[in-house]
């Protein structure tokens, strides 16, 4: 990774990719993220 980035990666109970980004996140994206974590841990 380059400095000041970051990658994403959101896996499921079951090792699967739910979500995954290179580089600098959205506003839009990061609250997208959050809600699909909410939604996995209450699943």
């Amino acid at each position: 990774l380059d400095e000041e980035s970051s990658a994403v990666v959101v896996l499921d109970k079951d090792g699967r990719v739910q979500w995954a980004k290179d580089g600098a996140l959205t506003q839009e994206e990061v609250q997208q993220v959050m809600d699909l974590l909410h939604k996995l841990i209450n699943k």
